[in-house]
């Protein structure tokens, strides 16, 4: 689990506006090869773009794929999501869709408008389902259920990866399967993640084992240094009581997750994403693996680090 603060809210679009986005040619052939003026099949098929060329002039690739791959479009996922929650009643915002990788992957925020209160009544979480698709052969269709945080100090908005709910694009896989996930997506929220985040809020951290905390998930990699050095001075000047929450490992969790999303630090929609899973994943056990290394850093430790996240 993670939390995402961004700066600017992604802008909300209708269904005709975000298939428009997502919307581009892509074919699929047997992939061969000459070697030696002989001809060999493969197993594999190639997916590209016919409309997109590389730096050679050749179709651009989106990736290689077993016979067996059920390719499902962007555009065809997106009307499938759309369709899933507006049938079950689910008031929503659809936010414009991220395209990575030159279109083999696509993320879309359907923000859920119902919150949820975690430490006081200025803390507030709502649902986010993200539909990802990819056509590379690696990204699942399906869901990444993720928290949505009004941020009060600054009216910005926080998202975090929760977990996810995807299906590989086998034979099996369908569009169809989308209203499901749905359904057990929303309801792990409330009775996994609400909770979860609500005993975060619980653990009380104080700055110096905050800021040993950046240390550790510095030297462990889940976040790099430009991250950890901004993440350093949020739990440093006080950013917790200034949006009206206690130090603890919630405030902390926050503190990492909004420091990842200034500008700058995001290469891509999917290294974001990247990062953000590495966060949560040091508070999947209530954050208790990554106090008790913080709690292990020596003063030595702390200086070198400190020296570096300056």
């Amino acid at each position: 689990m993670s939390t995402v603060t961004m700066n600017k809210a992604a802008k909300s679009v209708s269904l005709e506006q975000a298939i428009e986005t997502v919307s581009f040619p892509v074919e699929r052939q047997k992939l061969n090869f000459d070697l030696g003026g002989q001809k060999f099949d493969t197993a594999r098929e190639v997916v590209y773009r016919p409309d997109k060329q590389d730096d050679n002039g050749s179709p651009l690739i989106l990736g290689y794929v077993s016979p067996n791959y059920n390719m499902v479009r962007h555009e065809d996922a997106l009307i499938a999501a759309h369709k899933a929650l507006t049938a079950q009643g689910i008031e929503f915002e659809m936010k414009a869709p991220q395209i990575d990788r030159n279109g083999a992957k696509m993320y879309t925020q359907f923000e859920i408008l119902k919150s949820y209160q975690i430490e006081n009544d200025k803390d507030i979480l709502k649902p986010t389902l993200t539909l990802v698709n990819g056509l590379d052969g690696y990204n699942a269709l399906g869901f990444d259920l993720e928290s949505l945080r009004l941020v009060c100090l600054n009216l910005a908005k926080a998202v975090s990866k929760d977990m996810s709910l995807r299906f590989m694009h086998s034979q099996s896989v369908s569009v169809e399967n989308l209203p499901q996930i749905v359904a057990k997506g929303l309801q792990k929220f409330e009775d996994i993640i609400v909770p979860h985040y609500r005993d975060l809020s619980k653990i009380e951290v104080s700055q110096e084992l905050s800021v040993k905390a950046v240390a550790v998930a510095t030297a462990q990699g889940a976040i790099p240094l430009n991250v950890a050095t901004f993440a350093r001075h949020c739990v440093e000047s006080n950013r917790a009581e200034q949006e009206g929450i206690k130090r603890t490992a919630w405030a902390m969790f926050n503190a990492f997750t909004w420091a990842s999303t200034k500008r700058g630090f995001e290469t891509s929609p999917t290294s974001a994403r990247e990062t953000r899973n590495a966060i949560g994943k040091l508070f999947a056990d209530k954050g208790t693996g990554l106090l008790k290394a913080a709690h292990a850093v020596s003063n030595d430790q702390l200086e070198e680090f400190l020296a570096k996240a300056a």
